[in-house]
Parts: C-alpha cells; sequence; structure tokens
C-alpha cells in the first residue's frame, strides 16, 4: 500500500488510553481462549487447566513439568 493510504487521518481512532487498553485485552482474550491446546500440546480440558495468580489459563502439565525441571536442577530453563 502506499505511505498515503497507511497514514490517512481518517484511519485514524481517537479514544481515551483505557478503552484503548481494553479494546486489546478483550481481543487477546477471545484469541487465546479459542487456542484447544498449550504451546506445548497439551489439550485445554477442565482437568488439565488452571488460572495463575493474574487470572490466565495455564496448562497444568507443563506447570508440573516447569516444577519437576526446578527440583530437579534448580532452574525452570528447558
Amino acid at each position: 500500500l502506499p505511505m498515503e493510504q497507511v497514514m490517512s487521518p481518517t484511519k485514524l481512532i481517537f479514544e481515551p488510553t483505557t478503552e484503548h487498553i481494553a479494546a486489546a485485552v478483550a481481543a487477546n482474550k477471545k484469541r487465546t481462549d479459542a487456542q484447544t491446546r498449550c504451546k506445548h500440546g497439551h489439550e485445554f480440558t477442565a482437568a488439565n487447566t488452571g488460572r495463575s495468580k493474574e487470572g490466565w489459563r495455564q496448562c497444568r502439565a507443563c506447570a508440573r513439568d516447569k516444577q519437576r525441571r526446578y527440583k530437579e536442577t534448580g532452574s525452570y530453563k528447558r
């Protein structure tokens, strides 16, 4: 696209920062809620899904693996 179309003032949306952040959070929640598996391939089921302290969905199998690695090596790194 030509720069004139990309930078067109008609495409700008002026809104308070709080509304902008809320819209971004909602879009991210919609995207992540649609995921059926964690990034390591474990299924998000009721039995395998927990919530972090911050409220994010967390794969319990990955959390167990991470805790086991830490106990064995003293590090969370894979």
